[in-house]
């Protein structure tokens, strides 16, 4: 969900898979922050909010989404070359509709997630790292003056024990890379070799 804060002009936004239930719950702790709906996004563009966001990289997010839905629900495929061969990553979410695939937002790309008045990254003030999450998070609660009772706890992760480079093979990472491409671009990720 999205936050956002009034008195110091800031709106996080949450793009699934990049710890935004983590974030937001944690920036939520702090009673000046809110749950932020389409018109805050809207007006904290317009009024010159600090707006800021997550990304990660598209190979572990993928994986972390495809993951996340392997254990909520029982009927998912639960082999990673299977799920791939059957919906073949380049066509989603077109092939899948939301009832029948209720988390297909997980596999959207980041750049589509971004709400169109963001015009991508060209309104978002700061985008940090998933990569870097601890040491990001903790510079912006002491930004923002948001105190926590005791460490930051992880929330909504996939059981990802994994590391992704063991689980995505060639064919699929180069999907990935095509489906994602834009991720790659904006949010300054590298293709990798597998």
């Amino acid at each position: 969900m999205n936050a956002i804060n009034h008195e110091q002009k800031a709106l996080f936004f949450h793009v699934p898979k990049c710890a935004g239930t983590t974030i937001s719950k944690t920036l939520l702790q702090d009673d000046d922050w809110t749950v932020a709906n389409v018109k805050d996004v809207n007006d904290s563009v317009k009024n010159g909010y600090f707006t800021f966001t997550f990304s990660r990289n598209p190979y572990d997010r993928f994986l972390s989404g495809w993951k996340h839905v392997k254990y909520k629900r029982d009927d998912f495929i639960f082999d990673l070359q299977v799920f791939h061969d059957d919906y073949k990553l380049l066509d989603l979410p077109n092939n899948i509709n939301h009832r029948t695939f209720p988390n297909i937002h997980f596999f959207w790309t980041q750049t589509k997630i971004l709400p169109h008045s963001f015009n991508v990254l060209e309104n978002v003030s700061q985008v940090f790292r998933f990569e870097n999450l601890e040491e990001d998070l903790g510079l912006l609660l002491d930004r923002f003056e948001v105190k926590t009772e005791g460490p930051i706890q992880k929330m909504n992760a996939s059981c990802q024990e994994t590391p992704y480079k063991e689980c995505i093979n060639a064919e699929i990472a180069a999907h990935i890379e095509e489906k994602y491409a834009d991720d790659f671009e904006n949010f300054g990720y590298s293709h990798e070799k597998f």
